[in-house]
């Protein structure tokens, strides 16, 4: 169990990986892996608690912390910090630190969760056997993205089961509601600048860090082309919110820039470091604010962005339809 126990920031990529090997177990027990029927069991009977573990960007680890939910209300969460994303401490960002498990093992009966990108799926969850879409495999052929052998939900939005989309709308709100107050503020205060007819612009541009198991940069999955396209398709009083994961300070050549000297005062940008974690999720909250979100393909950021806002808006994804 050495390898299971650390503390050390510096350390953790290294030894987070490890993390895999004790995902649904019992308190680490290897030899022993649990299906969801059974986790679901020792939650419920032998007060065993969850403990969502991701280990992947913003958006994944919100949707680990998402699926968690549905199986122990009352979980815990390792907020990995060995990332890429700076101030990426789970106190800068949830009011509730005592759901936070700085160090493991805990003190207490646990089973990791590790549902990497993918929502959790319940055997009760009635979905019809064409999820996922033959156009989002062939789409993730394309682009040698990882393919799925069972199952899932991601990605597919408003062809969710009612059923299913009601319960994770309730996770996700859950979720917002332990963002810190501070957060909140400046989310709404900012937002003030939007009106009913202003749309979300989520830009993937790839220019920061990878991510795992995204083969070609995430760029070929936002087409900037196609995205002023739909955005000229609006007229000129509808206003557009970006977020972006750029380092805009690169000069003219970025994508920002480049929406700007088109759109002019129509675009509207908060201001962050680019690899701030807290400017990163207040973005999010931004996203998710407005009716029409024009999105990057396959990326976990708009696809969150869209549940925390109630799963309602209408996403378009330009040169992917």
């Amino acid at each position: 169990m050495e390898k299971f126990y650390y503390d050390d920031p510096v350390g953790c990529y290294r030894e987070g990986k490890e993390l895999w090997r004790y995902v649904s177990t019992k308190n680490g027990d290897d030899t022993n892996r649990l299906s969801i029927e059974s986790i679901k069991q020792v939650v419920d009977e032998e007060n065993f608690r969850l403990i969502s573990t991701s280990t992947d960007g913003l958006g994944s680890r919100i949707k680990s912390w998402a699926s968690a939910l549905r199986i122990d209300p009352n979980l815990k969460i390792f907020w990995h910090l060995d990332h890429p994303l700076k101030e990426n401490n789970f106190r800068d960002l949830f009011k509730n630190s005592e759901m936070e498990v700085p160090i493991l093992p805990p003190d207490f009966d646990f089973i990791l969760y590790g549902g990497g990108s993918s929502f959790l799926i319940l055997p009760t969850d009635d979905i019809d056997d064409d999820f996922p879409s033959l156009k989002l495999q062939e789409d993730k052929i394309k682009h040698n993205l990882c393919l799925d052998d069972q199952k899932i939900i991601d990605y597919e939005f408003e062809r969710i089961p009612i059923s299913i989309r009601k319960e994770y709308v309730n996770m996700f709100s859950i979720i917002k509601s332990q963002v810190r107050d501070d957060i909140l503020i400046e989310v709404d205060s900012f937002s003030n600048n939007f009106t009913d007819k202003t749309i979300s612009v989520h830009v993937r541009s790839g220019t920061g860090f990878t991510i795992q198991c995204a083969g070609p940069p995430e760029s070929y999955l936002f087409k900037l082309d196609e995205t002023i396209k739909v955005m000229e398709s609006y007229s000129d009083d509808y206003t557009f919110f970006v977020s972006t994961d750029e380092s805009v300070e690169q000069g003219s050549n970025d994508i920002l820039s480049t929406l700007q000297e088109k759109f002019g005062d129509r675009i509207l940008y908060h201001e962050r470091d680019s690899s701030s974690v807290r400017g990163a999720l207040i973005d999010l909250l931004l996203l998710s604010k407005n009716k029409i979100i024009i999105g990057t393909y396959l990326s976990t950021f708009t696809e969150v962005a869209w549940w925390v806002g109630g799963a309602t808006a209408k996403v378009i994804f330009p040169g992917w339809e």
